[in-house]
């Protein structure tokens, strides 16, 4: 029953929209603003996570003091575990 009541309201609300003509207008603009966005999200030259690194010449040059700078501090690569065991030498 509250299926069919759903329904119902459903009809009636796009028989409204649809009747209307400013209501058609404004929802055709919705139409449109989902359909880029779907083709936006779906565009494969479009990268799922944006590459946000900075390259050397996109970086204001500065004196000596770069490592100084906030942000700039380099932290070598993990190398793991190391192989000589607690106790040994």
């Amino acid at each position: 029953m509250r299926g069919i009541l759903a329904g119902a309201l459903a009809l009636i609300v796009l028989q409204v929209l649809v009747t209307n003509a400013r209501a058609t207008n404004a929802l055709g603009g919705v139409a449109t603003g989902a359909g880029k966005a779907v083709q936006w999200f779906l565009d494969p030259n479009t990268p799922a996570i944006p590459d946000r690194t900075q390259t050397a010449s996109a970086t204001s040059p500065s004196s000596s003091s770069s490592s100084s700078a906030p942000g700039s501090s380099y932290l070598p690569p993990y190398t793991g575990p190391s192989s000589v065991q607690p106790g040994e030498s």
